[in-house]
C-alpha cells in the first residue's frame, strides 16, 4: 500500500514552468510561477474574498529533492516563506515525496494557468499590480531583518552591472565595466558590479537570496545580459531602470514585463546591424492537473495526477541558442548611447541629489 502524508492546512501545488517550457532548474523560470501564486492570494485577501491562508506545505512535483540547483542558491527553500508569509508554514514536498504515496490536506490550491492564443504561450503576468509587488518587497525586509528604510530610500545614482563570465555573458565584460565605470562617473553615478557567476566559467558557487535582495533594493540602474539573474528586478524600486544587453536575433519578453510590473524603467541596447527577432517556434505538451479526493480528506495529490509535462528543445539543450552567441559589445556606438539616454530619462522623472557639474553635454540641463 502506497505511503501517506497528511497535511493539516493548506496545500499550494506548484508547476513551475517558463513561458515555453516546463525547465525549472532557473530562479526566473520558477518565479513566474510563483509570482503569479503570491498575487493570486494576495489580490484576493485583500478584497476581503478569502480569509488569510493558513498554508502548512508547499508541493514542487517536478523538483527532485536531491537536485543541484539546491546546492548553489536556497531560492527555493526561502522564497515561499516570502511568499505565503504564514506562520504555520511548515514544509517543502519535492517529487521524491509524491512518489512515494498520496500527499493529503484539507484544502489544496492550485493556480489554474491557461494557454494564451497567440503562439500558444502560457499567460505571463507576474503582479497585477504595483501593490503586491510592493507587499512582496515589505515582506522579504521583514523576514530577513533588513533596514525597513531601504524601502523608503532617496532615488540616488547607484548603477549595479551584473556581469556573466558562462556563455550568456559578453566577450568584453571586464573591459565594458572600465567602460560603464569612466562613463557613468562622468554622469557623477556610481556603478557597483556582482558577478552571480564565477570567472573562470565553473558552475554557479551558492548565492542567497538575502544577498540578491539588498543589492537590487538599493540599486538605481542595473545592467546587464538577459538571464535568471534580472529576476531580482522584483526587488528594485520605483523610479529606478534596467539596461538589458541583447545579442542578435533574441527577443527579451520576461525581463521587461516583470520590470514594467514592479514599476522599473526598461532600456535595451542591440547589436547594429541586427535584424529583427524571429517570433517564438517551440510548442510544448501539458495535461490538465487534475486533483482528486483521496485519503478521507477534501483533497489529496497523487504523482499520477499530476502533469506529464515535456518540453521540445534544441539538440544542445538550450531554448535560444541565441543568447549563447559569441558577442563582443561595441561600448561607444551600441551600449554607450543608451546608458546616456537611461540617465537622461532617470534624471527627469526623479531628484537624485545635487546637480550634476561633470556631466557631457548629452545631458539634460
Amino acid at each position: 500500500m502506497p505511503d501517506k502524508v497528511v497535511i493539516k492546512g493548506t496545500l499550494v501545488v506548484l508547476t513551475l514552468h517558463h513561458f515555453l517550457s516546463f525547465y525549472w532548474p532557473n530562479i526566473e523560470h520558477a518565479a513566474e510561477a510563483m509570482l503569479p501564486v503570491f498575487d493570486a492570494l494576495h489580490q484576493l485577501e485583500a478584497k476581503n474574498l478569502i480569509p488569510p491562508m493558513s498554508v502548512t506545505g508547499v508541493l514542487l512535483h517536478q523538483v527532485p529533492k536531491k537536485h543541484k540547483t539546491h546546492r548553489t542558491t536556497d531560492f527555493f527553500k526561502e522564497f515561499f516563506q516570502l511568499l505565503l508569509s504564514s506562520k504555520t508554514f511548515g514544509k517543502v514536498y519535492f517529487q521524491d515525496d509524491l512518489e512515494k504515496g498520496h500527499i493529503c490536506a484539507e484544502k489544496v490550491i492550485l493556480l489554474d494557468r491557461q494557454l494564451a492564443h497567440e503562439a500558444g504561450i502560457m499567460q505571463r503576468t507576474f503582479f497585477t499590480d504595483l501593490s503586491s509587488a510592493n507587499m512582496l518587497k515589505q515582506r522579504a525586509v521583514q523576514y530577513y531583518g533588513i533596514n525597513h528604510k531601504m524601502l523608503s530610500r532617496l532615488p540616488g545614482r547607484r548603477a549595479l552591472f551584473i556581469a556573466r563570465y558562462d556563455s550568456q555573458g559578453v566577450r568584453n565584460t571586464n573591459p565594458m565595466i572600465k567602460l560603464l565605470d569612466n562613463s557613468l562617473a562622468n554622469q557623477c553615478w556610481d556603478l557597483h558590479s556582482w558577478s552571480p557567476t564565477q570567472s573562470d566559467q565553473s558552475p554557479l558557487h551558492r548565492i542567497t537570496l538575502k544577498n540578491q535582495i539588498e543589492k537590487f533594493l538599493g540599486t538605481d540602474l542595473s545592467i546587464s545580459v538577459h538571464g535568471a539573474h534580472l529576476t531580482n528586478l522584483m526587488w528594485q524600486m520605483p523610479q529606478t531602470g534596467v539596461l538589458i544587453i541583447l545579442k542578435c536575433n533574441f527577443r527579451d519578453l520576461d525581463f521587461p514585463q516583470l520590470a514594467s510590473e514592479t514599476g522599473v524603467m526598461v532600456f535595451k541596447s542591440t547589436p547594429i546591424g541586427c535584424g529583427p527577432p524571429e517570433p517564438p517556434s517551440m510548442n510544448f505538451l501539458e495535461e490538465k492537473c487534475r486533483i482528486e479526493p483521496r485519503c478521507n480528506h477534501s483533497a489529496a495529490v497523487q504523482w499520477s495526477t499530476l502533469p506529464r509535462v515535456m518540453m521540445r528543445s534544441l539538440p544542445d539543450g538550450r531554448e535560444f541558442p541565441e543568447i549563447h552567441k559569441d558577442y563582443s559589445v561595441d561600448f561607444e556606438k551600441e551600449l554607450e548611447p543608451v546608458l546616456v539616454d537611461a540617465i537622461n530619462q532617470l534624471e527627469m522623472i526623479a531628484n537624485r541629489g545635487p546637480r550634476c557639474r561633470r556631466q557631457h553635454q548629452t545631458m539634460i540641463p
